[in-house]
């Protein structure tokens, strides 16, 4: 059974309590956290604040080991780098089997969801620098689980989702759907297969990035870690944060500045750069409406519906200034960040 089909987890309080006491010898208060497939709480305890994440039964344990490889790698190489640290426990394990879940204990690191926060020209900035050291601290690790080419999120696998173009039901929004991948059909995917490929975090968006202030200051959510095309990193984030930009010039440009001075872009890695971000929030167009399709009620079908609606006023904007001259934009832009 796949992920996204099995019941996730469900446990009381009580045994998430016995569960930390048990395992890595920690009491303290035990909250809820939002989870789409796995059961995740805070845990608060005397010596500091961590996450207990119950992984779906359906979840392969192999991939969770590639997840804490990633975080242990970057802890490595880049040890002031606000990402969740591996909490091992009573016997230095860093995962447990309980039942039929296995079960991790990770750093919880403060700060309000990005999504909800203001949102300055310092903290894109701040954004773009996050993104490229993370990048830089993951050049050159791979993972047997990090290669999933099927995977339905997979920036490089964008043209299975053209298929759900059939499940749009406003016909303005389908032909603005058609136009961007007949766009990467003919202009965009010929040249991937040339670029450099790399294990990316691949959804860096307003609900996986944890701020305060102007800085950025956890970046979670390791689920979708995937090997992909290297700018992708860069164009799944820049996808999120142009939806509805004040400034659309000036947020952009801080971001892509701030990544390619902490990890140079290629040329023909800029020049595709907002048709791959564009190509981000079509594809979730696209999957939000085949998966309305399959609602259960009308109520969580308009829910997936109105959840397009930023996505769909970018996409308009961002067809409306031209991908051409986007692309000019951004090989100036990165440029004149890796000259400096």
């Amino acid at each position: 059974m796949e992920v996204f089909e099995s019941k996730p987890p469900a446990y009381s309080p009580e045994i998430l309590s016995k569960i930390t006491k048990d395992y890595y010898a920690k009491s303290g208060i035990i909250k809820p956290l939002v989870s789409e497939r796995d059961q995740n709480a805070r845990l608060i305890t005397d010596d500091g604040e961590y996450v207990l994440k119950i992984a779906n039964s359906a979840e392969d344990r192999e991939f969770l080991e590639f997840q804490n490889s990633v975080l242990n790698h970057i802890a490595m190489l880049d040890p002031e780098l606000a990402i969740p640290k591996v909490i091992k426990g009573k016997q230095g394990e860093e995962i447990f089997q309980h039942e039929d879940n296995n079960i991790r204990l990770i750093s919880f690191l403060k700060g309000d969801i990005f999504n909800g926060a203001e949102k300055s020209t310092a903290l894109f900035s701040d954004l773009g620098h996050f993104m490229g050291r993370f990048s830089k601290a993951m050049k050159g690790f791979d993972h047997a689980k990090a290669h999933q080419p099927d995977f339905l999120w997979n920036l490089d696998n964008a043209l299975f989702s053209k298929q759900y173009i059939a499940d749009i039901e406003d016909d303005d929004v389908k032909e603005l759907i058609e136009y961007f991948y007949e766009r990467y059909e003919e202009e965009v995917a010929p040249h991937l297969p040339k670029m450099r490929s790399a294990v990316i975090h691949s959804d860096a968006n307003d609900h996986n990035l944890v701020v305060q202030g102007d800085k950025v200051s956890g970046l979670i959510d390791f689920g979708d870690m995937l090997f992909a095309k290297q700018v992708n990193e860069l164009a799944i984030t820049l996808g999120y944060a142009m939806m509805d930009a004040d400034d659309f010039y000036t947020v952009t440009q801080t971001l892509i500045k701030g990544y390619t001075e902490e990890f140079r872009l290629m040329k023909q890695e800029l020049e595709v750069l907002f048709d791959l971000a564009s190509m981000r929030l079509v594809m979730s167009v696209c999957i939000s409406s085949n998966r309305a399709s399959k609602a259960s009620s009308d109520t969580h079908r308009e829910y997936l519906t109105v959840t397009q609606a930023p996505a769909i006023r970018t996409l308009k904007k961002v067809k409306e200034l031209g991908l051409s001259s986007l692309s000019k934009f951004a090989c100036t832009v990165g440029a004149g960040a890796n000259s400096d």
